[in-house]
């Protein structure tokens, strides 16, 4: 049965493997992994390492190479969450039911398809849970050396498993009569086991030392590599670099989550694990031995909703929420424990239900049993539901032309800044990987203030200009004096503007960077944005046409921001029907964002096409009003009254509507009386 398991989930998950990389972190992991670099903290040793042995073999594509890192261990994870149900419930059923229930989840099925880390932090979490009940149950010397060690080797390839750690120091120390009859040289020697898990960072170190393509923290001392390895450029002890402090954006991560379960797993498996909890929370308060439920209970309030209380995540919009969701997978094992728990508890209602309708209903052999097996709906449904969702990804290219169009905006040799995880890691992967624009230099921002990064630069770019400083010096002198050379790209408008005479232009995806006596004319920059837009891709024509998986989402967000700001520049220069024909592609990208609809409105009021600028304008105000600002409220409302003074010539609908605007504005004063 174990072997079925492993040969049908691995072969399941690797059918279902992506050929790309995925949004988020995947691109930095591949390429990291393919040239032998250390991607962004805390480094990912182990992972790099086996990524850069896979990213060698002769088929297929580099992502879904690396993304094997995340097929097999995910089918090795559900090998010993069976494992672990068979010694804590002894029964192959709900076990089955529970497993196929989370192999089939959405979460846990996509991050075993694509490239990422989470697949190995499932299987050493699973594998930990396995040990601690072979040594529970068994009580065998070689469980409990094994358990510190691989507790190392998991701490060392993600910190995340450390939430887990005040439900392993409670087990513990409901054990320690047992674990005190243990050698004690051996007790005084499991620091030392636990460390040996971080054997792995010796490749982050001499990967270092040989100044690889790309390098994060730059760990070729031991500096470096603490910095590294407690994720210090993060915040050691935050989820993030940018998180929601007040009590109340952390209280509303518990609804969130929860949210999250219910949709993962439908209503009914959510009612299986209610069942399960309950069942669970009832013997802790009956029964004295009541130890190892503790354990799961503890493991599955710390790395699910407890664990989102305090890493506080922004939660703002669905790339938020794609990095909100990949954590889940850790808390969802210990969710299917209480969904097999939950099969049962049911399976036995079922049985008593029956039971009073034929006498003879208690004597069939193992009846409950198969009345259990209707639980099997939760899993074939979770398949059902979620093989669109996955399946779309297979064989997408998204976060790839998204890329290939950044490194096609940028003339030859350009230098280009790139920030954000999309953009950036994408671009570093087909960039670096799939050579795809070797002649473009792709620096990261943040990098460019850090001195560390130098010795990178210096090797792979030497023909560049790198002058004396750091900081917000040494990025506007290094802009500054390599200006004249190469052309200069962002996909942002820089905070490191070296001197009040350049500009950041708007040029396709990106911005481009010119002094003021270099500025293009009007006419030139819309017929380059115009060739740029008949290169590009349409993001839609990929899975997002389909299904927006929450972190490749963002990637409309790019060209959607593009395609509103060429829409500014064409209503500005009075090219008002390609203004409108710009916008109305920003539409197509996000329905929901009101600026569009105020941009739309702008080329609509001059063509004096005035029920259209109305309706545009009433868009903006009504469409999503959670998302607007009060500034954006005063500005909308202010070019509602214009339209209907200029062109309507209706003065009476314009006064009322100034009455409005006097009561947000007087709002607005109060403010920013609040903030001096």
């Amino acid at each position: 049965m174990i072997i079925l398991i492993f040969i049908f989930w691995s072969i399941f998950y690797i059918s279902f493997q992506s050929i790309s990389i995925y949004g988020g972190d995947g691109g930095d992991l591949v390429t990291a992994a393919f040239v032998g670099g250390i991607p962004h903290p805390p480094g990912f040793p182990l992972y790099t390492f086996l990524g850069f042995l896979l990213s060698k073999l002769p088929f297929l594509t580099v992502a879904w190479r690396v993304g094997i890192l995340s097929s097999i261990p995910s089918a090795f994870t559900l090998v010993f969450i069976y494992l672990s149900l068979l010694i804590i419930l002894k029964k192959k059923i709900p076990a089955l039911i529970a497993i196929f229930t989370l192999g089939f989840s959405y979460v846990f099925w996509l991050y075993a398809s694509i490239p990422e880390v989470f697949g190995l932090n499932s299987l050493f979490a699973s594998i930990l849970i396995y040990l601690l009940l072979k040594y529970w149950f068994f009580k065998k010397l070689r469980y409990f050396v094994c358990l510190i060690i691989f507790f190392g080797i998991a701490v060392a390839h993600h910190q995340f498993i450390l939430v887990l750690a005040p439900a392993f120091l409670y087990i513990f120390f409901c054990l320690r009569k047992t674990i005190s009859k243990i050698n004690i040289l051996l007790i005084y020697l499991s620091p030392l086991l636990f460390i040996v898990g971080f054997i792995p960072y010796i490749y982050s170190y001499f990967s270092a030392r040989s100044i690889p393509l790309l390098s994060w923290n730059n760990p070729d001392n031991i500096s470096n590599l603490i910095k590294l390895i407690t994720r210090q450029s993060y915040g050691s002890f935050l989820s993030g670099a940018s998180i929601a402090q007040s009590f109340h954006s952390r209280l509303i991560q518990i609804p969130v989550y929860f949210s999250f379960v219910i949709n993962d797993f439908t209503l009914v498996g959510f009612l299986l694990i209610i069942l399960g909890l309950t069942r669970d929370l009832i013997f802790i308060t009956r029964s004295k031995k009541n130890n190892l439920e503790i354990f799961l209970l503890l493991c599955f309030i710390f790395s699910g909703p407890l664990f989102y209380f305090y890493g506080s995540y922004l939660i703002t919009n669905q790339f938020q929420l794609g990095i909100y969701e990949k954590f889940l997978t850790l808390s969802y094992i210990f969710l299917s424990y209480y969904i097999a728990r939950g099969v049962i508890f049911a399976g036995s209602g079922l049985f008593i239900f029956f039971q009073k309708f034929t006498s003879n209903f208690s004597k069939i052999k193992n009846i409950s049993d198969y009345l259990i097996l209707i639980f099997l709906i939760l899993p074939i449904s979770l398949f059902y539901i979620n093989y669109p969702k996955i399946f779309v990804i297979k064989n997408d290219l998204t976060a790839e032309k998204l890329a290939k169009d950044i490194l096609v905006t940028v003339k030859k040799n350009g230098i280009l800044i790139l920030e954000r995880d999309n953009p950036l890691f994408n671009t570093q992967y087909l960039n670096l990987v799939e050579k795809n624009r070797i002649d473009v230099k792709v620096f990261q921002y943040q990098k460019l203030f850090l001195n560390d990064y130098k010795k990178e630069y210096k090797k792979y770019h030497p023909e560049l200009v790198y002058p004396e400083g750091q900081g917000f010096d040494f990025v506007f002198k290094f802009i500054d004096q390599n200006y004249t050379k190469y052309p200069i790209y962002s996909i942002t408008i820089l905070d490191a503007n070296p001197k009040e005479d350049y500009y950041w232009i708007r040029v396709g995806l990106l911005y481009r960077l010119y002094k003021k006596k270099d500025l293009p004319k009007v006419d030139s920059l819309i017929a380059e944005n115009n060739r740029l837009w008949g290169l590009y891709s349409n993001p839609l024509s990929g899975s997002l046409g389909k299904y927006q998986n929450l972190l490749l989402s963002n990637v409309l967000v790019f060209y959607e921001d593009a395609h509103r700001e060429n829409a500014e520049l064409l209503y500005e220069t009075k090219h008002y029907k390609d203004a409108l024909g710009e916008i109305e592609k920003a539409i197509e990208l996000d329905i929901d964002n009101p600026e569009n609809y105020f941009v739309q409105a702008k080329p609509y009021y001059f063509l004096k096409q005035c029920d259209l600028a109305e309706k545009a304008i009433k868009n903006a105000e009504q469409v999503n009003p959670n998302r607007l600002t009060l500034q954006q409220k005063l500005k909308y409302i202010s070019f509602e009254i214009e339209i209907y003074k200029s062109c309507f010539n209706d003065e009476k609908k314009a006064r009322e509507i100034s009455g409005t605007y006097e009561k947000l504005k007087s709002k607005e004063d109060i403010q920013l009386e609040k903030i001096q």
